[in-house]
């Protein structure tokens, strides 16, 4: 619980952290953060993990309806919702302003992953649920969110 309050502080005053997130998705994209829920067996933990890895980029979720009590998401919908309520914008190819640790869906399922790498037409991702940590997605698959 500290450190989501570490987290929501630090996210009042800074924008958005990219290497953070990627540093939190590379470290836990194998295993579980004791300190949040485990979703995996409940639907999924891909919004859960992509809401830890954006808190740790200092992402500021408030406002946002749809969290539960360790402030993070359980549903891929709610997760969305809120990055297009906090100026997020949703794109159908990679935008040139796309970096690595921020936020990538695939099309037509609920499943959030964070980019880790690109290579031409693919991006490498991290996501639970499966637990991956560097798996390779087609871009044409892909959703890509940017600020």
């Amino acid at each position: 619980m500290k450190s989501i309050l570490f987290y929501l502080l630090i996210s009042i005053t800074f924008s958005y952290k990219n290497y953070e997130a990627l540093s939190y998705a590379s470290y836990y994209c194998d295993h579980h953060n004791p300190d949040f829920p485990d979703y995996s067996t409940k639907g999924g933990d891909s919004a859960n993990f992509i809401s830890q890895c954006m808190l740790a980029g200092w992402e500021n979720f408030d406002g946002c309806p749809g969290l539960d009590s360790a402030g993070v998401f359980k549903t891929v919908a709610a997760l969305k919702n809120c990055l297009k309520l906090k100026g997020w914008n949703e794109y159908d190819s990679k935008p040139k302003n796309f970096k690595i640790g921020y936020p990538v869906f695939m099309r037509g399922l609920s499943h959030a992953m964070i980019a880790t790498g690109f290579m031409d037409e693919y991006v490498y991702v991290a996501s639970h649920t499966p637990d991956k940590c560097r798996d390779l997605q087609l871009a044409e698959d892909l959703k890509f969110y940017s600020k």
